[in-house]
């Protein structure tokens, strides 16, 4: 269903930097052929923006900013520094970035990358990957991207990846380490994903269960200003507040509560099993007049 390529950076000798491409780690789904994007003249490197621009055009792909859980990467894409500007041609198209890929310690770069997407104005869910760079090792833990979706029982291969990627447009979305998971959640209603008119106030709901693990706690995070420039934001909490939370201690758990919302421009939940595994989910952003428009 997501069949397609990884562009990465070309590692070059001689006069080069060992790392000197300009368009870093992006997964490009859905297309038909990856000739056009593949370069053929090693002594020349395009520009990132023209080769995602080049993807971008087309509104049926499906795009992926690749693990920044790595940190200051010299590689444009991979940090907070060469983060790629917003466009709505770009944003149509880009809509996972990888937060996690299964290195418990890359959450909190991966997360706060997130945070940074979603406040340059972009539309994207969290993902987790496996980024071994071996195709007979497996996976290396139990980390999951989990999609929302109905039923495809029955239903043909075609069928199924058109259910598959509505709900990958639509934010149906989280990422987790533990591989039972079932999470859902909404803001009066929205489902997480949706785009809604901005509000002072609204009624979260939360559902969770996990069948091999207690679930000790859930947030339900909102963007703020940063307490540091944003160029150096490397933890979600230098730029998210907590506006509601829970301490479960089952591994069943439903809550529900009315928030204030005023000044609130995307929210989204994380949650935590007794473990030590977490999850993180897509956003509900807060938009008005149209959507689109940045924090």
């Amino acid at each position: 269903a997501f069949a397609g390529a990884e562009m990465t950076g070309l590692r070059r000798g001689g006069d080069y930097p060992y790392f000197d491409d300009k368009f870093g780690h992006l997964n490009f789904f859905l297309m038909d052929t990856i000739a056009p994007y593949v370069e053929t003249d090693l002594t020349f490197n395009q520009a990132g923006e023209a080769v995602m621009d080049r993807f971008a055009a087309d509104p049926r792909h499906l795009g992926q900013f690749n693990h920044p859980g790595y940190g200051e990467e010299p590689r444009t894409g991979d940090d907070s520094h060469h983060l790629y500007p917003y466009t709505r041609q770009r944003d149509r198209v880009f809509r996972f970035i990888e937060v996690n890929d299964d290195h418990p310690k890359h959450w909190e770069k991966g997360v706060s990358q997130y945070n940074l997407c979603l406040r340059r104005g972009y539309h994207v869910s969290p993902v987790v990957g496996t980024d071994i760079h071996n195709t007979e090792a497996g996976l290396t833990g139990q980390a999951r991207t989990v999609f929302w979706a109905p039923s495809t029982l029955g239903q043909s291969l075609v069928q199924r990846r058109a259910v598959l990627m509505s709900a990958a447009r639509a934010g149906r979305v989280y990422a987790t380490e533990n591989q039972t998971l079932r999470l859902q959640w909404s803001l009066d209603g929205y489902p997480m994903g949706s785009r809604v008119q901005r509000r002072d106030e609204g009624v979260i709901q939360v559902s969770a269960s996990c069948a091999n693990g207690v679930i000790s706690r859930v947030e339900v995070a909102a963007d703020r200003k940063p307490e540091v420039h944003e160029d150096k934001i490397d933890h979600e909490l230098q730029c998210t507040r907590v506006l509601a939370h829970w301490k479960a201690g089952l591994n069943e758990f439903r809550g529900s509560q009315k928030v204030k919302l005023r000044g609130v421009h995307y929210l989204y939940v994380r949650l935590w099993i007794e473990t030590g595994e977490r999850a993180v989910t897509a956003p509900i952003y807060l938009e008005s007049p149209a959507t689109g428009s940045k924090p």
